[in-house]
């Protein structure tokens, strides 16, 4: 149980991916333009935005942070931005699928229970 558990648990953490630009600064038509997609209301729209944006180049993973006087990660770099998503539906599949797993072997159990002899 805590194999199937730890699966479910570990296909879920699949279910999320991270989308990123990287525009490298110093093109003011590129800076231009990576400051017009900031102004975007949500994050997806910021980073569909700057993948058009000249000498743009998309990946997955996260940006990397400044790190402060504490040692704390800060705030992004100026030329890249993010974008999280979750993709429930799978998460949804995922947790029926496990679920149905159990229902199944508590029946399986439940018949061969019933089935064993009692004298």
């Amino acid at each position: 149980m805590r194999r199937t558990l730890a699966l479910a648990v570990a296909a879920s953490l699949c279910c999320v991916t991270t989308q990123r630009v990287v525009i490298v600064p110093g093109d003011p038509e590129a800076d231009r333009c990576l400051a017009t997609c900031k102004a975007r209301p949500n994050a997806a729209e910021v980073v569909a935005c700057a993948a058009n944006c000249p000498g743009a180049r998309a990946d997955h993973g996260f940006c990397e942070r400044r790190v402060d006087d504490e040692g704390e990660p800060g705030e992004l770099f100026p030329g890249c931005v993010e974008s999280t998503h979750v993709n429930l539906r799978r998460i949804a599949w995922i947790a029926g699928g496990v679920a149905i797993g159990v229902v199944v072997v508590l029946a399986f159990g439940a018949l061969a229970f019933a089935l064993t002899p009692t004298h």
